[in-house]
């Protein structure tokens, strides 16, 4: 049996796609309700490829299982800087929300909060005075202090 990698299960509309379901459709019915030998013959001939088929979906999900493990251990193992972010964040009817957020951002670019926190347009000084207190707690942190109003405000 020829052994196919994950990339088979996100193959989609003719190239790879970041994401996709596979579902598995199989129709059967009682045995007795097959008359002839040869409707017989050609459900077990369905039967057997979908077995096959079954097989190589089974093999792509252990290749698949290969690179997550590949995946979880670069994440470990990959140098990292944290940004603490504050930004105001204006929406409609002149709301506005600010956020306090550390992200983790890894060096092939990939970005996750570790913290976000939302304070509402009237607890500004707390959002200030949250922001200040992380800066004090990591020190040496990127900031970035994005509270300026937009033009279109």
């Amino acid at each position: 049996m020829i052994t196919t990698s994950y990339h088979d299960l996100l193959t989609m509309y003719g190239g790879e796609q970041l994401e996709a379901e596979q579902r598995v459709y199989i129709y059967v019915q009682q045995p007795k309700r097959y008359k002839t030998p040869e409707d017989i013959a050609r459900k077990d001939a369905d039967i057997a490829r979908q077995i096959e088929r079954m097989q190589r979906l089974i093999d792509d999900l252990r290749d698949y299982r290969v690179a997550l493990a590949q995946r979880y251990a670069e994440l470990e193992t990959m140098p990292y800087t944290r940004v603490l972010t504050l930004k105001r964040d204006p929406s409609y009817k002149g709301r506005i929300t600010y956020w306090v957020t550390i992200t983790r951002r890894m060096s092939d670019g990939t970005e996750t909060d570790e913290l976000c926190e939302q304070f509402h347009g009237q607890d500004r000084a707390k959002a200030f005075a949250r922001f200040a207190a992380l800066q004090k707690q990591y020190p040496g942190i990127a900031s970035v202090k994005d509270v300026a109003r937009r033009s279109w405000e």
